[in-house]
């Protein structure tokens, strides 16, 4: 399904983002990748013990899938509708403990404000050359004003 607005909201959306999985996006790689870097990290008391913000989530496969096999909190965020149903259906039939919004990313740092939230790690991928200047500001101020201390 395509949008056909060339532009909303300072985003590309006239394309759905492609139906992929990205595996360096889970949370145990990436731990893994500072261990071998020897870049200090939080240590978690529990597997369970973190939160995880993916932010343009496209089909929602890497977000959705590793939520699948982990017990953190996983969040996800993205503009177009039909990126948000597929997540959703992911969600449902793993019966994961991950949240997806439609939502812009100016409305998504407004709900992260009032709800004083934080998140171990905040991740995106190639949604930044799909957004206005703008749009790039916010993902900047969600990244500075809600990744935890010792965030990744």
């Amino acid at each position: 399904m395509q949008n056909n607005n060339i532009q909303s909201d300072g985003y590309a959306t006239e394309l759905e983002y492609v139906d992929d999985f990205n595996a360096a996006l889970n949370p145990l790689w990436i731990d893994f990748s500072l261990d071998i870097a020897g870049i200090q990290r939080r240590k978690r008391s529990a597997d369970s013990d973190f939160s995880y913000l993916e932010l343009g989530f496209g089909m929602g496969n890497s977000f959705t899938l590793h939520a699948s096999g982990s017990e953190g909190e996983f969040v996800g965020n993205d503009l177009i509708p039909a990126h948000c149903q597929h997540a959703l259906k992911f969600i449902t039939a793993s019966n994961s403990n991950a949240k997806a919004f439609k939502e812009s990313f100016k409305q998504f740092k407004e709900r992260c404000t009032l709800l004083n939230r934080k998140f171990d790690y905040i991740v995106l991928h190639g949604v930044w050359s799909w957004i206005s200047k703008e749009n790039q500001k916010v993902i900047a101020e969600i990244i500075e004003g809600f990744l935890a201390g010792g965030g990744r």
